[in-house]
């Protein structure tokens, strides 16, 4: 009944609406799949930046993207394409902010002044705008532990290119001008967090030790301070501190 349908639809079931056999239903079930393993990441900042590329993937995904409407279509066959886009928009929208709202949830490399950490909310203060979206199929952002260390520089640059990218792609689709400011508005928090937290970050490379040494001798050797061993141990998963095998290590480059 339409009672029914509506409760399910209200619950996050979108094949209420994109009906099978269609091809929307393999849409739904391809969405389902990627906002789940979304959802399934929680914790450490290594699973919240991955789960902030897959959101931001979701919105460049072909499936997701406006069909339009031709004069030969029929008059069900252009509601359902117009539906079908406004459900579209509002999913890619949605992974958009989620994605941008789980960026202010990662782990700051220490408090700075003017700049929102974990322990502030989204939403608050003067220079936050960010808006969410919220549907129950879709909720789902995690809080990162606060044993958990902050994201490195590689991982805050790929963020930026994903959310940038997806930003760019949904502005162009956007018709609304409205929401195009407030992605707008929402662009400019983002960069001004991340290029906040680039500054505070150092920049790594991959460099390998020349023998088996101890990380208090190899961080002698290479930044002659051996009290910088704690740079290479806390960024690459090493058994021992008295043995750093000979492999890529992950350090910084100053």
């Amino acid at each position: 009944s339409g009672v029914s349908a509506a409760m399910r639809l209200l619950q996050g079931d979108l094949s209420v609406i994109l009906m099978p056999p269609s091809a929307a239903s393999d849409f739904v079930n391809a969405l389902q799949k990627a906002w789940r393993s979304g959802d399934r990441l929680r914790g450490s900042t290594s699973d919240l930046v991955t789960m902030i590329k897959t959101m931001s993937g979701i919105t460049l995904d072909p499936g997701l993207s406006p069909r339009g409407t031709w004069p030969t279509d029929s008059g069900s066959a252009a509601k359902q394409k117009m539906q079908r886009n406004m459900i579209a928009a509002a999913i890619r929208t949605t992974a958009i902010s989620t994605a941008v709202h789980a960026v202010t949830t990662l782990k700051q490399p220490r408090d700075v002044p003017g700049v929102r950490g974990v322990n502030q909310p989204a939403g608050t203060g003067r220079d936050s705008d960010i808006i969410t979206v919220m549907h129950p199929a879709l909720d789902g952002v995690q809080t990162v532990s606060n044993g958990s260390s902050p994201p490195n520089y590689e991982d805050l640059k790929a963020i930026l290119t994903a959310l940038n990218a997806a930003i760019d792609q949904e502005q162009l689709r956007i018709r609304d001008d409205v929401l195009f400011q407030q992605i707008s508005v929402m662009r400019t928090d983002l960069n001004r967090d991340i290029s906040a937290r680039l500054a505070q970050v150092e920049r790594t490379a991959l460099r390998t030790p020349d023998d088996v040494l101890p990380a208090l001798v190899l961080a002698a050797a290479w930044y002659d301070d051996a009290g910088r061993e704690s740079d290479i141990l806390t960024r690459n998963p090493v058994p021992h501190p008295g043995f750093i095998p000979v492999e890529p290590l992950r350090v910084p480059v100053r």
